[in-house]
């Protein structure tokens, strides 16, 4: 009898600790504001800009009474070929989103003076202050950014890869001349490493060489300290920005959407407010004016569980079988199949598949991440003209699962962002790169305004597997509403695609684009 007793007081506690976990991490992630792309700020979620500025005592870390932008460009040209307008903003709309920032009493501060702020040092920041930037260092930076910036008595902030510049020709980068001539002028220069690799794909020794050999080179031509750093491709984690202080850096620049003010402010890890071309001043003035929040999308039921390696195994399995806004299967009383496309896109690939399915007749989707995109914008642009789908599939294919709820977000914003500048389209569809779901990547993927898409047939497509059995494994496998994940990546690919295609033809189905199936 005593043994019973017990077996229930410890089942009735476990069901009461569960809940109060439960509880926890609902109240927690109802609370958590996002942005809504799409609608107008509510400033009054946050201080006024400019709303007040402190001189704190040396040595004391205290926030600031204000929330300082820092704005990212790579191009300002009018010549399409050198960027889409995800990366390039024409010289007239520069030009007009500069006089808005002096009409407005907006005054540039160096990103070296907006770290001592942030760590309450040095001198007070003028009333309404603001950061400008440019990676990559391109030329026309110097050609048609520089005069603009100096008309309205600006200075700005110029990253520059060093083993680019002086070969207009190859990357269409600055010349040391031109950097000279600028830095006389008052503009400032920073270190986007010697090539622009992905760190965190270097061994900790090479990372290092880039972050310090970039550094000498610029400081032995401008005969000036260099103290700031962006990370390429805004890709970096604890090893790397520990690095980057043991290279003589004392601030560093992300590709994180926000204020660099926001707190926990990290010098090492400022936030910046990505500027693309396809802004009308009114989107200039409402991404100035970050943040906003965003309701959870009608239907779209939240399911939180505690943190552990047992409940995060059985979350994927809860996902997958309950929650509304995760897409595995399209409409099963329909004899209807999705292709998709993951990973691309890339150069020596995606053309030819564009060209199969075009051959016949097939519209597919493509989930794009934000650095390949950015890579082969002309690509990007040629699957929306042809008339696919595209979708989301993070900037730098990450484990979202290991991320925080902010880091998922800034992922697909900025993916998102890319698009839009390339297409000028809103992407709405989203697939986690190697499936890696959990409650709260479906839940801000949804706030986003995301609808995550799964799969139902993996057609296991590594570039070293036979292309008939990549085809039979997918013939086999579909249902009604089946959707197909294939990648944009290797000839084995293209090889079975013509397979699959017949195939599922010949067993009835009619081939859609994923957003047809629901």
């Amino acid at each position: 009898m005593a043994s019973r007793v017990r077996l229930a007081t410890f089942i009735t506690v476990g069901f009461l600790v569960l809940c109060v976990l439960v509880l926890h991490r609902i109240s927690g992630a109802l609370a958590y504001p996002l942005i809504d792309p799409g609608q107008p700020p509510d400033v009054s979620l946050r201080p006024r800009l400019h709303s007040y500025h402190v001189q704190a005592p040396p040595g004391r870390n205290i926030p600031l009474g204000f929330n300082v932008p820092v704005l990212m460009y790579h191009h300002v040209a009018p010549d399409p070929s050198r960027a889409g307008l995800g990366l390039r903003v024409r010289p007239v709309d520069f030009d007009v989103q500069m006089n808005y920032l002096f009409q407005n009493g907006y005054r540039t501060v160096r990103l070296q003076d907006l770290a001592a702020a942030i760590q309450g040092i040095g001198h007070a920041l003028p009333p309404k202050p603001v950061v400008i930037t440019f990676d990559d260092g391109y030329e026309d930076v110097y050609r048609y950014a520089f005069p603009i910036l100096r008309k309205y008595g600006y200075t700005a902030t110029v990253f520059l890869v060093s083993s680019w510049l002086n070969q207009p020709e190859k990357y269409g980068a600055l010349s040391w001349d031109q950097v000279k001539a600028m830095a006389r002028a008052g503009m400032q220069f920073g270190s986007h490493t010697v090539s622009h690799p992905n760190l965190l794909k270097l061994s900790l020794r090479d990372a290092l060489e880039e972050m310090t050999e970039s550094r000498a080179a610029i400081e032995a031509h401008l005969g000036l300290p260099v103290k700031t750093f962006a990370y390429p491709y805004g890709l970096f984690n604890r090893d790397i920005k520990l690095l980057a202080r043991q290279a003589g850096y004392e601030v560093a620049v992300t590709t994180i959407q926000g204020y660099a003010s926001d707190p926990p402010s990290d010098t090492m890890a400022l936030r910046r407010i990505r500027v693309m071309g396809t802004y009308s001043l009114d989107d200039f003035v409402r991404h100035l004016h970050y943040p906003v929040t965003l309701k959870l999308p009608e239907g779209a039921r939240p399911w939180f569980l505690p943190d552990s390696r047992l409940w995060k195994a059985l979350e994927a399995r809860l996902v997958r079988a309950f929650y509304p806004r995760a897409l595995v299967r399209g409409n099963p009383s329909l004899r209807l199949v999705a292709l998709t496309f993951d990973d691309g896109p890339k150069a020596d690939i995606t053309p030819w598949l564009l060209d199969i399915l075009d051959e016949y007749g097939v519209k597919a989707t493509f989930f794009v991440t934000g650095i390949m995109a950015e890579r082969n914008p002309d690509i990007v642009r040629e699957i929306a003209a042809r008339g696919h789908v595209i979708g989301n599939h993070t900037y730098t294919h990450a484990d979202l699962t290991g991320l925080s709820r902010e880091g998922i977000f800034n992922e697909l914003q900025n993916t998102r962002m890319v698009v839009r500048g390339i297409t000028n389209r809103t992407i709405t569809l989203f697939r986690p790169p190697g499936g890696a779901i959990s409650p709260l990547v479906i839940e801000t993927a949804a706030r986003a305004g995301f609808m995550t898409v799964l799969w139902t047939v993996n057609a296991d497509d590594v570039p070293e597997r036979d292309p008939a059995a990549i085809a039979e494994r997918v013939l086999k496998g579909v249902e009604n509403g089946a959707i197909v994940l294939l990648h944009d990546g290797s000839n084995a690919t293209l090889e079975a695609l013509p397979a699959i295609i017949v195939g599922l033809r010949q067993m009835g189905y009619k081939l859609v684009t994923v957003d047809k199936m629901f």
